[in-house]
């Protein structure tokens, strides 16, 4: 049976990122570099391109274009318990880098349904594994359900101070995920390069009564860690 030529494509594409000619998150030549190379259409490429993409092999960054997925041991995993629970048994730490309380941002009064004269404690956390920053936490949680929210209770297990010591019912977290290629204060907090994409997941987090009560956006340092996303609790 003849090989079509996408299928082609992908395979030799494919070979390279398996004999590291294209490095774990080194960026893939462009469209019109290929072309050249295979010459072959813009179509053909594309193709190519959406089956290694599909196959997880690859990750598309809009702008920016397309890079060698990071493929490494899951040492981490994202859902709605708290970093410190899922990493009780490992060397970790919360590091807050901002911690102030300020009148709700429009967009993020709008996400937690309250009103843009309400104050929220807006912070900034690095979190360590192992003594390697993994990931960069930017959060708005509302006053009026948390006065006593301090940088001490946001260095331990937030979730275990929103259910243990306030008393609420968490029931879902709704999250958005994109990968993004880092600012210059990202990958200095989380000693990465600028030229790798990472995972940015923004979500608001939903009480069981319906009301929302935190916004946040985090950033994932996935060079050398997969993420995987369970959003039950």
């Amino acid at each position: 049976m003849k090989t079509l030529l996408y299928e082609r494509v992908r395979s030799e594409i494919e070979q390279r990122i398996e004999q590291r000619l294209y490095e774990a998150g080194e960026k893939l030549p462009t469209e019109a570099e290929l072309c050249k190379e295979f010459n072959v259409s813009r179509i053909t490429i594309r193709k190519a391109m959406k089956m290694l993409y599909e196959s997880g092999i690859i990750i598309g960054v809009r702008g920016s274009g397309n890079f060698v997925r990071e493929h490494h041991s899951q040492m981490y995993k994202y859902r709605l318990d708290s970093f410190a629970e899922e990493n009780i048994s490992s060397d970790y730490k919360n590091k807050v880098i901002n911690f102030t309380l300020i009148p709700a941002p429009k967009e993020i009064a709008q996400l937690l349904k309250i009103g843009n004269d309400e104050y929220v404690h807006h912070a900034k956390r690095i979190r360590f594994k192992d003594g390697k920053p993994i990931q960069l936490e930017e959060c708005w949680m509302p006053k009026s359900l948390f006065p006593d929210l301090s940088v001490a209770t946001l260095e331990g297990s937030k979730y275990h101070y929103i259910e243990n010591i306030k008393g609420y019912e968490i029931e879902k977290d709704d999250q958005t995920l994109v990968p993004i290629l880092p600012s210059k204060d990202i990958c200095k907090e989380l000693n990465i390069s600028r030229h790798k994409p990472i995972l940015k997941i923004s979500s608001v987090g939903y009480l069981t009564d319906g009301n929302p009560f935190e916004v946040s956006r985090v950033y994932f340092n996935t060079h050398g860690y997969n993420v995987t996303i369970v959003a039950t609790r």
